[in-house]
């Protein structure tokens, strides 16, 4: 079904008079895209993908804070790699983007399925899991419960209690600050390198 939608898009304009309906339409349009490039007879996908990665790569260039995370994501989708699917995990995950955080959790633990690392797949696959609850996409978290044998006994961690008088928010907020300015750097480095290779 997704494949036959994307068949009536290739020409269809990147201009919407609403700027939030724009940026949802193009974010999933470019994601499915480039998930189902590989398909037999949708290999013509990866050109709705790029014009989609163009339109967030020109908004995070303009300082659009929000077209990040999207473009981290494409990037990863584009290009899969552990280093790209962690700097888009944490780019989601710092823009409190909880939904593509899930999304971004569920489509590394695919790729990590692939390379054999079963272990760390189910950690992000139930890790998508609690996210697809927390946003309230239950249909979703039941599909992957169905998928998945092993999150019938998932309970979730509990909150870690403040060390030596620090608040866990404070250690928190550093971390994250840290981790985020590093994948936001790599993002940067893959934007870098995409106009490099296109010069």
């Amino acid at each position: 079904v997704m494949a036959q939608m994307l068949n009536v898009l290739p020409d269809h304009p990147l201009k919407d008079t609403s700027v939030a309906r724009l940026h949802n339409r193009l974010c999933f349009i470019g994601l499915a895209a480039f998930g189902l490039r590989k398909k037999k007879g949708c290999e013509s996908f990866s050109k709705i993908g790029k014009n989609c990665l163009n339109h967030f790569e020109s908004l995070m260039r303009l300082g659009s804070s929000n077209a990040t995370p999207v473009y981290s994501f494409l990037i990863a989708m584009k290009g899969p790699s552990r280093e790209t699917f962690n700097a888009a995990i944490l780019a989601c995950a710092h823009a409190g983007m909880t939904h593509l955080e899930a999304m971004a959790k569920e489509q590394y633990a695919l790729f990590l399925y692939t390379e054999k690392d079963v272990l760390l797949a189910n950690d992000y696959i139930t890790s998508s899991y609690l996210l697809y609850q927390d946003w309230g996409a239950h249909a979703k978290a039941s599909q992957l419960l169905q998928k998945h044998d092993f999150l019938k006994n998932t309970k979730r961690p509990a909150p870690r209690r403040p060390m030596h008088g620090k608040s866990l928010a404070k250690i928190g907020k550093s971390n994250s600050a840290y981790s985020f300015n590093r994948s936001f750097k790599m993002v940067k480095r893959m934007s870098t390198r995409r106009l490099s290779s296109t010069a």
